[in-house]
């Protein structure tokens, strides 16, 4: 077979069409190949290990049956999604948080007393946090955000001292 006869071969009506098809179909395949991402996600005491091509944490979620409440959150080990990211899902659990005389029971996914704070604007260097900023935060706990004041006072003192003669 000579060098026309495989250009008429090839350029004639019948096989380009179908070697265009099947380029079409290898890309498609590679690239869906290389989009496939293993995802781990950590919730409520277990683990899922699951393969999806999205992209967007929520939708890795939803294919994986997790649903998430309203102050539910979730945090991903790496930047962004990909192979081997572990997505933490951390539930919403009831807090009280006390700030000038006044009680109020929240919902708040957030790990520490620090980000608590940090989430209602009370991560002032004048308001000091009881428990700590690093405590972990637990169900039902009691929160204080305690405001302080600095006052100087100045009074007279009259200084001991003894007279050597």
């Amino acid at each position: 077979m000579g060098k026309s006869e495989l250009k008429k071969l090839v350029f004639g009506k019948k096989l380009l069409p179908l070697i265009l098809v099947l380029v079409v179909i290898l890309l498609l395949a590679t690239g869906f190949m290389f989009a496939n991402k293993k995802v781990h996600i950590a919730v409520d005491d277990s683990t899922l290990v699951i393969s999806t091509l999205h992209s967007k944490p929520e939708d890795v979620l939803v294919q994986a049956g997790v649903n998430l409440g309203s102050k539910d959150e979730y945090r991903l080990s790496t930047a962004k999604l990909t192979n081997g990211t572990v997505i933490s899902v951390q539930r919403a659990v009831p807090v009280t948080i006390a700030y000038q005389g006044k009680s109020e029971v929240v919902l708040t996914a957030k790990r520490t007393v620090g980000e608590i704070a940090e989430s209602m604007g009370m991560n002032r260097p004048d308001i000091k946090l009881v428990p700590s900023a690093q405590a972990k935060v637990e169900p039902n706990m009691h929160v204080q955000f305690v405001t302080l004041t600095e006052k100087i006072v100045e009074r007279e003192v009259p200084e001991r001292f003894t007279i050597i003669r």
